[in-house]
């Protein structure tokens, strides 16, 4: 499974868990507090840049390169009960998957143009699974939890802290959103993380999540589905093995499928 992730990105470095973290921890307290939480939600969620941001430069989008998914990102806070009875409190961020699809309908493109360059637009009200929804042509949806336990996940509190400081409830509300371009973003984390790696960019802790979570907690191939949002007929046939078009209908995964391989203290990650 990790061959079959990595393989085509052989050039990519992807440094220990430990060393990783430990080089942010060390590092962060020279941050802008925005960089430092963008850096390790980007890393946590294993999201594109896009989908934590809410802005596009110009030229992406006169080229319909990308969109700014991050106005579709929402959270919300669930309980999850172990085996054992205890109780865990997760932050779920919903956000969505930016996929690049062949356009069916110029009105349905201007609906989507317009919905996104709405300033008053309120993501609550897009029907992922709605047929009449402009963006189901356009995106998917995944949840990813974060669990809210400093000995499982400590980055967990500078997020929380980072939410609880804004100023104004719809502050809040939007502060998993960040208001720049993937231009900015690449900078952010070049300038924070370039001493570890010269060649990084935003999408390299997408690479140095999934990774992880194979090597350090033992995620097989159906829950790293799960968590990316991603087709299970793509990973498998990634895999060399031919599936049917309607193998995802089947493949009902969720977070609570691997919540358990994410609660074990980060301490006794390998």
């Amino acid at each position: 499974m990790e061959q079959m992730l990595l393989q085509a990105e052989e050039e990519i470095y992807v440094p220990p868990i430990h060393l990783f973290r430990d080089f942010v921890n060390e590092q962060s307290k020279y941050w802008r507090k925005k960089d430092e939480i963008f850096i390790k939600l980007t890393y946590l969620l294993g999201s594109r840049a896009s989908e934590l941001l809410t802005k596009v430069t110009p030229w992406q989008a006169s080229h319909n390169k990308t969109k700014p998914y991050g106005k579709l990102l929402s959270w919300e806070f669930a309980t999850y009960r172990k085996a054992d009875g205890k109780a865990i409190k997760i932050l779920l961020i919903k956000s969505a998957i930016a996929k690049r699809m062949k356009r069916k309908k110029k009105e349905q493109d201007s609906n989507i143009e317009a919905i996104f360059q709405h300033e008053t637009w309120d993501p609550s009200q897009v029907q992922e699974n709605s047929e009449t929804s402009p963006l189901v042509q356009k995106v998917k949806m995944k949840v990813v939890p974060i669990v809210c336990d400093i000995a499982a996940e400590p980055w967990c509190l500078d997020i929380l802290k980072w939410i609880r400081d804004q100023k104004t409830e719809k502050a809040r509300v939007e502060a998993l959103k960040f208001n720049f371009c993937e231009m900015t973003a690449q900078n952010i984390v070049k300038k924070c993380l370039r001493q570890l790696d010269p060649k990084i960019h935003p999408h390299t802790l997408r690479h140095y999540r999934v990774t992880h979570l194979i090597r350090s907690y033992g995620f097989n191939p159906y829950q790293v589905t799960a968590f990316f949002g991603w087709s299970l007929k793509s990973v498998v046939a990634k895999m060399g093995i031919t599936a049917s078009s309607n193998v995802g209908i089947y493949a009902h995964l969720v977070w609570k499928d691997y919540i358990d391989l994410l609660l074990v203290p980060i301490s006794e990650v390998s």
